[in-house]
Parts: C-alpha cells; structure tokens; sequence
C-alpha cells in the first residue's frame, strides 16, 4: 500500500486534481460501479494530509477503511501485491470521477465499420476509435493513466488487413534474453513487445479474402 500511495502523490497532476478540490465538480455518485465518491474523497484526504508537510509521518487509517469496505480482499494484515492494489484503486477512483453518468450501448465492430477504418489513415482512425471509447469511460484516470495501442494483421499471401485499436491501462513487456551481462533498457522492452511476429498454423489468421488460414 505504501509503494502505491507514494506513486499516486508523486503524480503531480493527479495530485493536484485532489488538492486544489478539482475532483469534488467529477463525482459521479449515481455510478454503480463505483464508491459514491467515498475512495475519491478518501483519496483527496490523504494527498492533502501528504502534501501539507504539517505531519513528518502519516497513517492512512481512514483511506484503509475506506478501501477495505468495498474491496474486503485487503483486510487484515497479509501481503498483496502492489500492481492489484494500484488496479483496484485507480479502478476505483475512475468510475468514481467518470463523467459519463449515461452511458451509451457499446459500438459494435462490423464489416462495414471495420471497413472504414483500415481506409482511413492510422491517426485519424485511432483518434475515432479513443473518441468511441470516451463516450463511455472519461476521467482523469483515463486521461493521465490510459492509452492505446494499435494491432494490426496482414495476410501474407494477399496483403488484406485488419486492424484493432486497445485500450490500455497496463503493458505486460517482454524482457529481452540477452546473455551479455548489460543493462536491459526500457526501450528495448518496448521495442520487443512492438516487433512483428508471423502467426502460423494454429496461430493462422482466417483471412477474409483467401477465405482460408492463412499466414500473417
């Protein structure tokens, strides 16, 4: 919990969205899949208590309380993981500040619309897709935390594509194996989660041209 609260209040915007009280206008109290703005609100106590150097230590009772009412897996006194507690909690704090009250009925991915987007330029269609996206789910833990990513399949024997666009609030990255005692880097993390693979046999695309498996 300690390792999560320090990464959340060294998020300098974030931290200042709780501060300066500019997450009271975002509550959304009618959400179901949230708090009623009790983990927003015992968030914001704490950051201010953090960032109000009056106090040389803090204990969270109240925000461990609060966490521990809607997520009951965190009681008591055994170890979790860091990355599932920062889920739970920036899970929580988005439909707690998501600004969507009514949400709309998810667009459906068809033909006609898978279409249309493998014809428009990546920067466009992406910026459709995130706008789809937004019409349901729009915090500010979607605007600091989220991203998107895009996957792309190509037949290899008549070039066809189809392409989605992913939302992400997490990465998993390979960790390249390299038998050299150096420093594996960040960005060679990322360059191997983005390098392009051939999916064969069981893996095979069903190419909807060749109307068959194909390679991609």
């Amino acid at each position: 919990m300690n390792s999560t609260l320090q990464c959340i209040s060294a998020t300098v915007p974030l931290a200042r969205f709780f501060k300066d009280g500019s997450y009271k206008r975002c509550i959304n109290r009618t959400n179901p899949l949230g708090t009623q703005g009790q983990l927003a609100e015992s968030v914001a106590e704490l950051v201010r208590v953090l960032w109000g150097a009056q106090y040389t230590f803090v204990s969270p009772i109240t925000f461990r309380d609060a966490i521990c009412k809607f997520a009951p897996q965190f009681r008591g006194s055994d170890q979790h993981d860091a990355q599932e507690f920062l889920g739970f909690l920036l899970d929580g704090l988005h439909e707690d500040l998501n600004l969507v009250t009514q949400k709309p009925a998810p667009v459906e991915m068809t033909v006609e619309r898978e279409a249309e987007l493998e014809s428009l330029p990546t920067q466009i269609a992406s910026a459709k897709e995130w706008e789809i996206y937004k019409r349901r789910d729009n915090s500010v833990i979607v605007e600091l935390f989220q991203g998107q990513y895009r996957s792309r399949l190509q037949c290899m024997t008549c070039g066809t594509t189809s392409t989605t666009y992913n939302t992400f609030m997490y990465l998993s990255l390979p960790i390249p194996n390299k038998r050299a005692p150096t420093k594996v880097t960040l960005n060679q993390c990322l360059d191997a989660f983005l390098k392009e693979e051939v999916l064969d046999k069981d893996d095979a695309w069903n190419c909807p041209k060749c109307k068959k498996r194909k390679s991609n």
